[in-house]
């Protein structure tokens, strides 16, 4: 499968967050993995509040429709063997430098799109983890 990975770079409070939420919402299916249960609680809230139904699933609470297309999720909730149109993979920091559950997400999450959320320091450890030359394709 051939897969695209966007990666939005940027200071805190620059808006990356929101403009990968904006491409997860613009899609036929979807998950958001954030690091922490309370940014997926935030990422589930505002997509329903937009009009898309997703459903939050961390390591305490499971909430929303079964049957909804998206899904926002602590990283390591995330279902890698449901296949979905775009992924969002919110600040990627907490695990590029350890190999941890979000470099295994991107590497076995069954998706078109990756979209990876991180700040500047961290465009290159990015790129040589996940490869690609920066472009969008």
């Amino acid at each position: 499968m051939r897969r695209t990975v966007v990666a939005h770079l940027g200071p805190t409070n620059s808006g990356k967050t929101h403009a990968a939420l904006m491409e997860l919402m613009g899609a036929r299916s979807g998950v958001y993995c954030g690091p922490l249960r309370l940014l997926a609680d935030e990422v589930a809230e505002r997509m329903v509040a937009a009009g898309v139904p997703c459903r939050l699933v961390t390591g305490q609470e499971v909430r929303g429709d079964e049957r909804a297309a998206h899904v926002s999720c602590t990283v390591e909730m995330a279902n890698v063997g449901e296949a979905v149109e775009c992924a969002v993979l919110d600040e990627i920091q907490v695990d590029v430098g350890t190999g941890g559950g979000t470099r295994m997400a991107v590497v076995v999450v069954v998706v078109v799109v990756v979209v990876v959320v991180v700040g500047f320091c961290l465009g290159g450890p990015c790129r040589r983890v996940y490869g690609g030359d920066g472009k969008r394709g």
